[in-house]
């Protein structure tokens, strides 16, 4: 196949949290997005209409949710999960290296799970191979020479994070969740929310991290208070 699964790194739902943990609550205070708000126009099909920059849902413009990809990430987190597959072109699974599965009415990458040095419930695996699928589509579309844009990673990490929430029926269930988010969205921080990275060392995460962090502290945050 055209993209060895071997080479992929999983989503990174809490990837590296050991040596990014001291870290998190620097990134959490520079604001990293939530899942982003469905628009208040939607067309026949439920996508953002019109297709403008201005009024599409935090950067996805029509280019985005022309192709594939930017459709597929939109439908799997807007509830119409199940139009998902008949959205997915053959290029996908030459790809990728794999067809995906259903759990539960949602794609799945059926080999991924939740990988995390931290021990989480097992309830949340089904959630993550959902979540798997959905960094596998960021990465097919960047291979396709359209990465989508940072709108489509930050959705999947608010969807995996709130279909956590709602699995839980305890509070230690709901602190694996608060735990996941934060690695989840530190690590999503650090690669500027575009497509995931295959195949980081320690040695890279810790030092792109800094390099994000050092971005944020000499350029983000002077824009901001200007």
């Amino acid at each position: 196949m055209g993209f060895h699964r071997r080479l992929r790194t999983r989503s990174g739902h809490v990837l590296a949290f050991t040596t990014l943990i001291a870290t998190t609550t620097a990134a959490l205070a520079v604001g990293i997005a939530p899942a982003v708000a469905a628009p208040a126009a939607l067309d026949g099909n439920g996508y953002p209409a019109p297709y403008l920059d201005d009024e599409a849902p935090d950067g996805a413009v029509s280019a985005d949710l022309s192709t594939p990809a930017g459709r597929m990430v939109w439908d799997l987190t807007d509830g119409h999960h199940e139009r998902v597959l008949a959205e997915l072109p053959d290029s996908f699974v030459e790809t990728m290296g794999y067809r995906p599965g259903v759990e539960d009415g949602y794609p799945v990458d059926a080999d991924g799970d939740c990988s995390s040095p931290i021990p989480m419930p097992d309830r949340f695996d089904r959630l993550c191979r959902t979540h798997d699928f959905g960094y596998d589509v960021l990465r097919f579309a960047e291979q396709q020479g359209h990465p989508l844009g940072g709108w489509a990673r930050r959705r999947l990490d608010g969807q995996l994070i709130d279909r956590m929430h709602a699995s839980c029926s305890s509070p230690l269930c709901d602190l694996a969740a608060v735990a996941a988010a934060g690695g989840l969205r530190l690590n999503t921080w650090r690669q500027y929310d575009g497509p995931p990275a295959p195949n980081e060392s320690t040695v890279r995460i810790v030092s792109t991290a800094v390099e994000r962090g050092w971005a944020t502290l000499t350029v983000d945050l002077p824009k901001a208070v200007r």
